[in-house]
C-alpha cells in the first residue's frame, strides 16, 4: 500500500509542477502581448520634445487624435492635433514661428495661457508671436489643425 501511495503522491507532484509551469508561461505570454499592443497606442498620443531654435516639420494626419478628446484643464479639442513639450523659464519671453506649408488654418494651444499663442489661416500661413510663460517648467502645446491631412513647420527662440 506504502508503494502505492508513493506513485500516487509523485503523480499528483508532477501534475500540480506542470499546472504551475503552464500558469506561469501562461502569465509571461499575456504580459507580452498586453505590452506588444500597448506600445502602438502610447506612441500615439505621446508627447514630441521641442529645443529651442530647432525647426519642427510634421503632418497631422487623419490617425491622428482628434474631436471630444480631453486635452487637460478642462479644454476638448474639435481639431485634430501632436502634442509637445517645452521646458521654459518663468517669466522669459518665448518667440514662436509657425507655417502652415498646405495653407490650412492651424494654431500652438497653450494651457499656460489659456487659449492660442499663435494661429495661421490661408490668407496668413506664417506668423511669429511672443508669449511670457507665467510659470517655469515643462509647458504641454498643442499644434492644431482645423483639416487633415495639415503639413506643418514651427520653432520657438529665446
Amino acid at each position: 500500500m506504502t508503494v502505492q501511495s508513493d506513485k500516487n503522491n509523485l503523480k499528483n507532484s508532477a501534475k500540480s509542477r506542470g499546472t504551475k509551469w503552464l500558469i506561469l508561461i501562461s502569465t509571461v505570454v499575456l504580459i507580452t502581448v498586453l505590452v506588444a499592443i500597448s506600445l502602438p497606442l502610447s506612441g500615439c498620443s505621446s508627447s514630441r520634445n521641442v529645443e529651442l531654435g530647432v525647426n519642427n516639420r510634421d503632418t497631422i494626419t487623419s490617425s491622428d487624435p482628434s474631436e471630444g478628446e480631453d486635452l487637460g484643464g478642462g479644454v476638448s479639442s474639435l481639431w485634430w492635433y501632436h502634442k509637445y513639450n517645452l521646458d521654459v523659464e518663468e517669466g522669459h519671453p518665448y518667440k514662436f514661428t509657425l507655417t502652415s506649408i498646405d495653407g490650412n488654418t492651424m494654431g500652438i494651444w497653450s494651457d499656460d495661457k489659456g487659449s492660442w499663442i499663435v494661429e495661421v489661416s490661408p490668407v496668413v500661413t506664417t506668423r511669429t508671436a511672443t508669449y511670457r510663460f507665467e510659470r517655469g517648467g515643462k509647458q504641454e502645446l498643442w499644434i492644431e489643425a482645423a483639416e487633415v491631412p495639415s503639413e506643418y513647420s514651427w520653432y520657438v527662440t529665446r
